[in-house]
């Protein structure tokens, strides 16, 4: 999408390095105050002009360079509500450590702005973005997720197949047992248990397809961590089950029940 630094400006060429998401409608984007002509200079204003037009609300960050050196002021930490931005040393570059406090408190009024001297840091080529690994919370909180990677594109399953189904999982205390569970009408009920109390954290499982017809079935697998809470995922659509089906079954979908008296 953009060009990236030429490597005497910046040898990474990440995009961290001059760039940074803050929400999903803000961003931080270096302005290159010493070289404003300059290709990489013009590449992050096309980047801001660029993200501007999309509606993001652009804020602009002081970047230098010196004794061979790319001195940024985006490469920072958010972690929840502290923000870690680099502060410097160097003579070219600390003339800007205030200005940038600025921005970034600006950027972000209800956060905790602390400045971390990086100047040990930066001239290995990166500064705390580049060494820090976020770990997000889970979204599901103490319940481990999980996300279902298979059974999502309508398969027709035969009565016998050997079917694997796949999925993800994110537990900060790991996962223990699931059970997979059977619809036959478009996961309105999961009545049907293929399987349970199996290994949750292969992330796969095989099961034989039971000899039922129709052609709105889901799955629905149940995961749980050893503290005992448990999250659930089902398939996206529905498939096809090539099975027996119930002569009563006058909707065809693997379901007796209201809707089948009304058809009778």
């Amino acid at each position: 999408m953009y060009e990236p630094y030429p490597t005497f400006v910046d040898s990474t060429q990440h995009i961290d390095m001059w760039m940074i998401m803050l929400a999903d409608d803000k961003v931080m984007i270096s302005e290159w105050v010493n070289e404003p002509t300059a290709s990489w200079a013009i590449t992050s204003d096309n980047a801001a002009a660029d993200f501007a037009a999309r509606g993001f609300q652009v804020y602009r960050v002081p970047a230098v360079r010196s004794g061979g050196t790319h001195y940024t002021f985006t490469n920072a930490v958010i972690c929840n509500d502290l923000v870690l931005v680099p502060r410097y040393t160097n003579p070219t570059a600390s003339q800007f450590n205030d200005d940038a406090l600025a921005v970034w408190q600006a950027a972000y009024p209800d956060k905790t702005i602390v400045q971390i001297n990086c100047q040990a840091l930066v001239t290995s080529a990166g500064v705390m973005h580049c060494i820090v690994k976020h770990v997000p919370a889970p979204a599901t909180g103490e319940a481990p997720g999980v996300y279902m990677t298979s059974q999502n594109d309508a398969p027709t399953i035969d009565p016998g197949d050997l079917i694997e189904t796949t999925w993800l999982f994110d537990s900060p205390e790991g996962v223990t047992t699931a059970d997979l569970l059977l619809s036959t009408d478009g996961g309105a009920t999961f009545p049907t248990v293929l399987s349970s109390g199996f290994d949750a954290s292969p992330g796969t499982y095989y099961w034989t397809a039971p000899d039922v017809g129709t052609s709105d079935a889901r799955l629905r697998l149940v995961i749980r961590d050893a503290d005992g809470n448990e999250s659930f995922d089902d398939s996206d659509v529905s498939f096809t089950i090539t099975g027996t089906s119930c002569i009563a079954d006058l909707t065809g979908d693997g379901t007796l029940d209201f809707f089948d008296v009304s058809a009778f």
